[in-house]
């Protein structure tokens, strides 16, 4: 486990960083950061009439997204990298909005019969089915990591420090429980996100919200001091300097990724199985997804946490302390259900990515049943498991799929411009359209 430690720290983490900026700064220079300069192209795509199919697929996604990285990978985030690395996880937002649309839009492209996912448009788009494979075996290995021990481990810490449930009795729990969900597929799991979802961040929202409104004279000093500590040159025992930098990039991009997946090929997954036929449009839910999880959620978060700051080594505590200070001690009963909801949401999302990494691969039935099956035995392995070592191999994996990932975002950024040219060119004669439609209407009446 030394080793996966070290390999993170001083290899993979830093090499990601590189790979996810490079090719998130390409991207955005070859769509033209139209999301930024017209973000009401990006709204209308997402309130159309005709894109309830592109929704259900969203709340999957979200599913996936919206787990204890948004309250949890915060707090470690801020534990280990300072308040700098709120601004880091922000700034690595916008840039993912890029590659989450990218990625988004070349799954939708080169799906099969609303089959899609990253190693999908590797395997038909770059002709390259052996990475795609292995692509997908570190897919149904992440689901195990990031999208069930992580997880659980965070739900069995809630209900512990809230309801002192022990461990092992809430992993059996969770084995029942996420078995009874996910052996209904795609449409029970996106049934169950519909629900959920949407529940979830407006009372979350609203939670931090009013934490935030009732210490607002706090929020000023708040942000100068996130915005310093980001670019902090401070040096350490031995004259390291940019060592606080530094730490402040590494933890917030990296909380950041694992919150929004963005850029490691996850997410597209879900969005595969939307009923659109416009690889675009789906892409700007792609980056609706990513402007909720981490830009407004974490964000949320994060203000929370430096309002009423702890230093806590266990980042639940630290969560919960937090909320406690202006909650009191309903608020450890509020976060662990919170926790739980969203731990639980993640989990059968990630299910549905393992299956759909485990098709691409093999679409033998048995084999299916058998995943389900070890799945949700990780519920119980994950409850038992210390949080670091979850953590660990979850930055391991995701390390290398990004990298990937990103490559071949890389290389197909020709095909992502050429479809969102496309749909720029659609939108705008639509709204020609209407505009002449609205012109003609007023000449009748005059």
């Amino acid at each position: 486990m030394n080793c996966i430690f070290f390999v993170n720290e001083r290899i993979l983490l830093p090499l990601m960083f590189v790979f996810l900026f490079v090719a998130g700064i390409f991207i955005s220079v070859k769509i033209r950061l139209f999301f930024l300069k017209s973000p009401k192209t990006v709204v209308s795509s997402l309130i159309d009439g005709k894109s309830k199919g592109s929704f259900r697929a969203l709340t999957v996604a979200l599913a996936g997204t919206l787990g204890v990285g948004n309250i949890v990978g915060v707090a470690d985030a801020i534990y280990y990298g300072g308040s700098g690395s709120v601004m880091w996880m922000i700034i690595c937002a916008f840039i993912s909005m890029s590659l989450k649309y990218a990625e988004v839009v070349l799954a939708i492209k080169y799906r099969r019969s609303e089959h899609g996912g990253a190693f999908y448009y590797i395997s038909y788009a770059l002709n390259k089915p052996v990475i795609a494979k292995f692509f997908a075996i570190l897919c149904i290995l992440t689901s195990f990591t990031l999208g069930n021990m992580i997880q659980s481990r965070a739900a069995a810490d809630s209900v512990k420090t809230a309801f002192q449930i022990p461990d092992y009795v809430f992993g059996i729990i969770l084995f029942f429980l996420c078995g009874a969900v996910i052996i209904g597929g795609f449409r029970r799991i996106s049934d169950f996100t519909l629900k959920l979802i949407p529940t979830l961040c407006i009372i979350y929202t609203l939670l931090c919200s009013i934490i935030i409104v009732f210490n607002i004279e706090k929020i000023p000093g708040i942000c100068a001091v996130i915005f310093k500590n980001a670019f902090s040159f401070k040096s350490v025992s031995g004259g390291v300097l940019g060592y606080g930098m530094i730490s402040a990039m590494k933890y917030g991009c990296m909380r950041g990724i694992i919150s929004n997946e963005a850029g490691c090929g996850t997410a597209p997954i879900a969005h595969s199985a939307s009923k659109t036929n416009s690889p675009a449009k789906q892409g700007c839910f792609g980056i609706f997804e990513v402007f909720v999880d981490t830009v407004v959620l974490c964000s949320l978060t994060a203000f929370v946490l430096l309002i009423y700051p702890n230093n806590s080594h266990s980042q639940m505590n630290s969560v919960i302390s937090s909320f406690g200070c202006f909650f009191g001690g309903s608020a450890s009963y509020i976060i662990s259900v919170m926790i739980v909801f969203f731990a639980f949401a993640t989990l059968v999302c990630w299910s549905f990515y393992g299956i759909e990494s485990l098709h691409f691969l093999n679409p033998s039935q048995k084999l299916k049943k058998i995943y389900l099956f070890i799945f949700c035995v990780f519920c119980i392995i994950g409850c038992t498991v210390t949080e670091k070592i979850a953590w660990a191999l979850s930055d391991f994996t995701v390390s290398i799929m990004t990298m990937i990932n990103c490559v071949c975002l890389f290389l197909l950024s020709g095909k992502v411009k050429s479809e969102t040219d496309s749909f720029l060119n659609e939108q705008s004669e639509c709204r020609r359209v209407r505009y002449n439609r609205k012109r003609r209407r007023s000449a009748k009446r005059i």
